[in-house]
Formats: structure tokens, C-alpha cells, sequence
């Protein structure tokens, strides 16, 4: 049964500043760049990356669960012994693959958001960054839910809420701190419903994401026009 509670990006991000002249809390930060590996880092992990590309063809080919370690092994050109040198068990393997799609396919091509625009804009853009490569590819949503179950599985939602957290918050730049910890709240549990629903086979994807905007303009919405103190 999937754990349900808020994704990572509820919580500020390091490097957060309070501004707000007014008494208010408002944020003000930079977001951190990459570090990139270097050459030797990277060639060391050639094994690994190897493992790590077969795994994720064959969720792609055959789904999560039907992903078998020899034939892992295969692909990969290893044995079965090394995937386990390096990998405690399958749950970690395919932790392992999830995480690194995730950080190249979804966290890493999302911008950090135009101040320009609304709020609602804002926000709207980040989680389309986020769910556009999942409908280019559903089984790999259907695969981070899953991982997300297993053992390991939390650090999976802290990989998610260290690297969203800048561009979750940069869509509420100049907004109070209760009212943004509200929305976020409400916004992350409709999130991880809709993507357990969808990895459990009772909701489409485009579904899934139409959800969220229609969550999205209700909460900004509601924002924009509250009391203050209300």
C-alpha cells in the first residue's frame, strides 16, 4: 500500500531567505547548480550504468514488475553476482534506476519558473515539467510510484523534494508563508493520489494531470482573493 504523505517540496528550500518588509514571510534564493562527476568518476561506474540502462529498457518494454535480473544481467553484459556486488537486492536496483531517470528526464530539464507570469502559471508549468516525460512514458511513472513502496522508497521522495523544492517555491516568490505551506500541502497529497491511482491502473495519466491543474487554479485562486488574515 503506498505511503501517502506530502512529497519533500512542502518544506523550504535551503538557501531561503525571509524579505518580506512587512512582517510577512517571503522568499528570496538561488538555485543550486549541478556537480558534475568527473571522468574518472564516471568511467569507475561504467558497470553500473550499464545495469542501470538495462533496467530501465526493460521497464520500459515490460513494466515494473515483470522486470527480471537475469535478464538484466544479460542486456548488461555481467553476471548475476556483480548486479548483487552492487546492488543489495532488486528493490535497490530498480530504486537505483528510477532515481537516475528521474534526475535526467524530469528534475533536470524543469526551468525554474517565470516571475513574470501568475502564479498559477507558475505552478501549473512546474508540474507539467514534471509529468510531461511521464506521458511520454507512463511506465516510469508507474515505476516511481512502485519504488516508491519498497524499501528505500523515502529516499526516492527526498531525491524529488531536494531538487523541486527551488522551483516550487520560486512560483511563490513575494507570497505569505502560512498560505503557501497550505497550498502545497493540498496540492502534494492530491499529487501522490493521482499518481497512485494511476500506477494502480484506475486513472489515466492525462487524467492525473488534468486533476492537478484544476487544483492548481482552485488554490491560487482562493489565495489571490482571501482575506489576509482570513
Amino acid at each position: 500500500m503506498l505511503c501517502v504523505e506530502p512529497p519533500g517540496f512542502v518544506s523550504p528550500p535551503r538557501g531561503a531567505r525571509q524579505t518580506g518588509r512587512d512582517g510577512s514571510s517571503k522568499y528570496d534564493f538561488a538555485v543550486e547548480q549541478s556537480v558534475v562527476a568527473p571522468d574518472d568518476v564516471r568511467e569507475a561506474g561504467s558497470k553500473d550504468a550499464a545495469i542501470i540502462a538495462a533496467v530501465l529498457e526493460q521497464i520500459e518494454a515490460v513494466g515494473y514488475e515483470a522486470v527480471e535480473l537475469r535478464t538484466i544481467a544479460r542486456q548488461a553484459r555481467v553476471s548475476l553476482a556483480t548486479i548483487y556486488k552492487r546492488f543489495p537486492s532488486r528493490d535497490a536496483l530498480l530504486l537505483a534506476a528510477v532515481s537516475e531517470w528521474m534526475g535526467q528526464q524530469v528534475y533536470g530539464p524543469i526551468a525554474v519558473p517565470d516571475v513574470r507570469d501568475s502564479v498559477a502559471l507558475r505552478l501549473s508549468a512546474v508540474m507539467h515539467g514534471i509529468f510531461e516525460p511521464w506521458i511520454a512514458n507512463p511506465r516510469m511513472l508507474e515505476a516511481f510510484v512502485l519504488a516508491g513502496e519498497r524499501p528505500g522508497g523515502d529516499e526516492l521522495r527526498a531525491q524529488g523534494g531536494e531538487l523541486m523544492a527551488p522551483r516550487i517555491y520560486a512560483c511563490f516568490v513575494g507570497t505569505d508563508l502560512v498560505r503557501v505551506d497550505e497550498i502545497l500541502t493540498i496540492l502534494s497529497y492530491v499529487v501522490v493520489g493521482v499518481m497512485s491511482e494511476y500506477a494502480h491502473g484506475t486513472m489515466r495519466i492525462e487524467e492525473a494531470l488534468s486533476a492537478i491543474d484544476l487544483t492548481v487554479r482552485r488554490l491560487t485562486t482562493v489565495t489571490a482573493t482571501a482575506a489576509p488574515d482570513a
